[in-house]
């Protein structure tokens, strides 16, 4: 047992304490029993310990771990944040190469496994919570009125409030991150409000976002394919992706700098 300390796990399959399933945390130890001491991640933040049996919690695919915690962009990502509040990553998270070619955007499925089950569901609960407080609303008056549910999709970016601007150039290197995307009618007819992960972990507001970097999943599309957005005119183009989530596949990260902007001054 002592091999597993230090472990992330996923807690699962509790019979009598269903709230826990699905609870990131650490094995720090094990008990008299023979049962795993967790510290899990909880929602509503802090770290709670639990002593858990080997029937409960299974690994989280190394490679994401090492991306977050040691790889090269580890400063791009808020593992606690990521693994308290998303409830991420999936057991079967595809490799973090997946979320960097432009010309080929993950699937929601993808992005679900990536990020956690409950990316989405808390990006829509902190801005729904943020426009309820009016005393800084910013861009956040785009999402007033708009159904949530229909604004789910991704950005292509490298973190920074200049470049998300800007239209998407060949050959650049970026990140999909999920977002929520709503159009913005005051100002310039190409230009969408874009709410990100990172910016529902800080509190932040909305940054503009050109819709050449832009995919919706479609709420009438059962398979939740992304749908790229054009700049040029209002046109949808579906594309053809496939899911490809294979258990224990890793993460070939690029090895090129970057640097993560994601809070609006």
């Amino acid at each position: 047992m002592a091999a597993f300390v230090g472990k992330k796990v996923g807690i699962h399959s509790l019979v009598v304490r269903i709230e826990l399933n699905g609870l990131r945390g650490t094995i720090v130890g094990w008990n008299e029993n023979h049962r795993y001491l967790v510290d899990a991640y909880m929602p509503g933040g802090g770290i709670k310990q639990f002593a858990l049996t080997h029937s409960n919690v299974s690994l989280l695919d190394e490679h994401w771990v090492d991306l977050v915690e040691t790889g090269p962009y580890r400063r791009l990502f808020n593992k606690q944040g990521i693994m308290c509040c998303f409830q991420g990553p999936g057991f079967h998270p595809s490799p973090f190469t997946t979320f960097t070619a432009f010309s080929s955007p993950p699937t929601r499925q993808q992005i679900l496994e990536f990020w956690g089950p409950r990316v989405y569901t808390y990006m829509k609960k902190v801005l729904k919570d943020m426009l309820a407080d009016k005393r800084r609303p910013g861009l956040l008056w785009a999402f007033k009125d708009v159904n949530l549910d229909a604004t789910e999709g991704i950005v292509f970016s490298d973190g920074s409030k200049d470049t998300q601007a800007s239209p998407q150039r060949p050959g650049e290197w970026g990140v999909w991150w999920p977002v929520l995307i709503t159009h913005n009618s005051t100002y310039h007819c190409t230009q969408r409000v874009a709410f990100c992960q990172a910016q529902a972990l800080s509190n932040s507001r909305p940054y503009y976002t050109h819709p050449s970097r832009c995919c919706l999943f479609s709420i009438a599309d059962d398979s939740r394919r992304p749908m790229r957005i054009r700049h040029s005119t209002v046109c949808i183009e579906e594309l053809d992706t496939s899911e490809g989530n294979i258990e224990g596949v890793g993460s070939n990260s690029s090895s090129d700098p970057l640097e993560a902007d994601w809070t609006l001054a």
